[in-house]
């Protein structure tokens, strides 16, 4: 798994047969007015990251941009398309630079991020556990500083697709080093190109998906997991394996440091912390001025609800809408409710097996538990009520926009 580097010269020579010559994309009038295209997002989006630069599809695809966007800017006579031989920058090192702009650091994450560089050269398994807007990310960018400065690369392995192009993003406003993506959305061509990139040494930062854990390496500096805890780093099918797993291991015998972050740490990693093989970091304040949501707990016993909505909700949803502001409900959707619930005392169906509530489904008229598949029909449950005037707790998609158009004629609503 490890690149010899005595091969480097010949393997920069079979890797430019590899490398197929790209589509590269530029302006046709660079005093062009972008501002001219804000109707369509995508096209303006692809202008602005175009400016005077000379960029490849996968450039384009890194930050959301399919071709069919290029290619209508192409028929409008805006840009053209030529072709270009991949460039294998071996000398980035040369040209490294770090953007200026920084938001300032709180005092745990100075403390995180030192606690790191200390030992950023040996084989060391550090935890990152921080709540949502802790700035978990400015951490790792201030740790893989000085891995590029020594000329190493860094490998990020993040558990969606989907949230690649922001962190791509993220990362070029801050180094200007090559950076390349490794997941299964990328075609085979793409895939060789980053891995042959990663191999060489020409990519100073590879971010992908779990695969990207097999990806090779010339000189592999730091491993950062954003989000250990998710489930879509374990293989189910095929090949079964855990990246975070294997991502551990792999520091382990390449004698790097490895860095887990997230919010809510797994069992097994936090029990590794807690006994003492990792070392635990705790991010425990919002970064800046954030300032963590409010959250309101409504008990529904005896309110007049409209479609499971109560009143509360309803005024703040109003008052939210006269601002122009935007309102998202997060429905339940098993079944036509979610609980069965005796609107006189507030009592609430169980399962008779465990500590769960039933869900009711109106077609069969049934009460069904998600959990261990217990079943109980509406009328048995019903007489043992001390009162028969139940209330069904439902939460319908369909009636929910309904009740919401007549509420509030003057909005329009989507239903997902």
């Amino acid at each position: 798994m490890f690149f010899n580097r005595q091969f480097q010269p010949y393997f920069v020579k079979v890797k430019r047969r590899l490398l197929k010559v790209a589509n590269h994309w530029q302006l046709v009038d660079e005093n062009i007015d972008i501002n001219d295209f804000k109707r369509a997002k995508k096209q303006y989006q692809a202008l602005t990251l175009l400016g005077n630069k000379c960029l490849s599809s996968s450039d384009f695809k890194a930050q959301g941009i399919a071709r069919i966007t290029l290619k209508a800017l192409q028929d409008k006579g805006i840009i053209t398309s030529l072709e270009k031989q991949p460039e294998i920058n071996l000398n980035w090192l040369n040209d490294f630079e770090e953007s200026t702009e920084k938001p300032y650091l709180t005092s745990e994450q100075a403390l995180a991020i030192t606690a790191v560089n200390q030992q950023n050269k040996i084989f060391k398994c550090f935890l990152l556990e921080g709540i949502t807007g802790s700035g978990k990310t400015e951490v790792y960018l201030n740790i893989i500083k000085p891995i590029l400065e020594r000329g190493q690369q860094v490998l990020i392995i993040v558990p969606e697709i989907g949230l690649t192009p922001q962190t791509v993003q993220r990362f070029q406003q801050r180094f200007n080093v090559p950076i390349y993506l490794k997941h299964s959305a990328l075609n085979s061509r793409e895939q060789l190109d980053s891995w042959c990139h990663a191999k060489l040494g020409s990519g100073a930062i590879i971010i992908g998906t779990r695969s990207a854990i097999f990806s090779d390496f010339n000189n592999l500096g730091l491993i950062i997991l954003d989000e250990e805890h998710d489930a879509s780093f374990k293989q189910q099918d095929g090949f079964r394996y855990h990246s975070r797993d294997f991502a551990i291991k792999r520091a382990h015998l390449e004698q790097i440091p490895i860095l887990l972050g997230s919010a809510t740490p797994s069992f097994e990693t936090l029990h590794n912390a807690l006994q003492g093989k990792y070392q635990h970091l705790h991010l425990t304040q919002r970064a800046g001025n954030a300032k963590p949501p409010a959250c309101h707990l409504i008990n529904l016993a005896g309110l007049p609800l409209q479609a499971g909505l109560s009143p509360q909700l309803i005024d703040l949803m109003g008052k939210h809408l006269e601002k122009n502001n935007q309102v998202i409900l997060f429905l339940n959707r098993r079944g036509y409710a979610p609980v069965l619930m005796c609107h006189e005392c507030g009592w609430l169906v169980k399962c008779g097996r465990r500590d769960a509530f039933y869900t009711y489904h109106k077609s069969a008229n049934y009460l069904h538990c998600h959990h261990c598949a217990n079943h109980s029909t509406r009328t048995n449950t019903m007489s043992r009520l001390w009162f028969y005037t139940t209330y069904v707790h439902w939460c319908r998609h369909a009636t929910i926009r309904r009740n919401a158009s007549g509420t509030f004629p003057a909005i329009s609503n989507r239903s997902h």
